[in-house]
């Protein structure tokens, strides 16, 4: 009996990420101060699920959390939370079920149910018409140009920042249409998309620690938890007259077949481009989810490689 309990835990556990359905857009990030359970520590991604005193459960980016333990004064890291921890979590909801957690207090046996503390001090907004943008400030510690990505060290943690093909470089400086936008060692911040993979979708990347969006950004929907996103080079060409499919042959040698509704943005080095438009051999980042052994795109980029000109990421929001 004892078995089976802590199977159903276990699955209860790994399967509760699964659960939150994707959130509607557009959202407006609001202060967020709530006492809750711990339920889930995900060292390897800073991701903690969460489950509010109201029932509702959230995903908790914890990179920059200030984590405060019970009776003691020395502060507090990712691993000294245990699922089962009763806690208060101040900062920033940035969609109805993912919070930025700026503070976490883990309450006392006595000061569960008698403590009510005040709302916690909130991260100001870099532009307040751009629905869940999230900041995160760091050096650059990996380029991949293949991937039109790179990671950035924030204190002890790393995150993933994937450049969009629209995403404004302007606070970079002058920047040479061949060189990648960042290298090793930059420190930059960068304004984005939180995923609930801890990947940051770039809207902005900037030397200043304060970044300005530009007015009226196009709004970029974050991932469901079974979306993702797939690299590969066009193997397969679609056809003008009888269908918008594509096939992409991924870094392993799988080749994939994408499926491409009319509507889907797809967009070479910031313009719009039709499906038929790609040309066999082309990079590509495609979001998306799979739809059995193929992938339903919501989204296409074509990734400029380093040597051909600017890289994705080239252009402006």
């Amino acid at each position: 009996m004892r078995i089976t309990r802590l199977f159903l835990t276990a699955l209860l556990l790994l399967g509760c990420t699964a659960s939150v359905r994707p959130d509607p857009l557009p959202f407006e990030p609001k202060a967020f101060s709530q006492d809750g359970v711990l339920e889930k520590i995900d060292d390897e991604r800073d991701r903690v699920i969460f489950r509010a005193d109201s029932g509702q459960r959230y995903t908790l980016d914890m990179t920059d959390s200030e984590i405060a333990l019970a009776n003691s004064s020395r502060r507090g890291r990712l691993p000294d939370l245990k699922p089962g921890m009763r806690v208060h979590v101040g900062g920033k909801l940035l969609s109805p079920s993912i919070a930025e957690a700026l503070q976490v207090r883990v309450l006392g046996p006595k000061s569960a149910k008698s403590v009510k503390p005040a709302p916690d001090p909130v991260k100001p907004i870099p532009d307040p018409e751009a629905p869940g943008v999230f900041t995160v400030r760091g050096n650059v510690t990996l380029v991949d140009t293949q991937k039109g990505s790179f990671v950035l060290a924030v204190q002890d943690h790393t995150r993933i920042v994937l450049l969009a093909d629209d995403t404004d470089l302007s606070g970079l400086g002058k920047l040479e249409p061949s060189v990648f936008p960042v290298k090793l060692g930059d420190r930059v911040t960068v304004a984005g998309a939180l995923q609930p993979d801890g990947t940051v979708l770039a809207g902005a990347i900037s030397f200043r620690r304060d970044i300005v969006l530009p007015r009226r950004p196009r709004p970029t929907r974050p991932l469901s938890p079974q979306s993702q996103i797939l690299v590969g080079r066009v193997s397969s060409r679609s056809d003008r007259y009888s269908s918008r499919d594509i096939k992409i042959r991924l870094e392993d040698a799988t080749e994939v077949k994408i499926k491409v509704p009319r509507g889907v943005s797809i967009r070479r080095e910031g313009a719009p481009v039709s499906v038929h438009d790609l040309r066999g051999g082309d990079l590509l980042r495609v979001s998306g989810k799979y739809e059995g052994d193929n992938f339903r795109a919501t989204r296409v980029e074509v990734v400029r490689e380093e040597g051909e000109g600017r890289p994705s990421g080239g252009g402006r929001l």
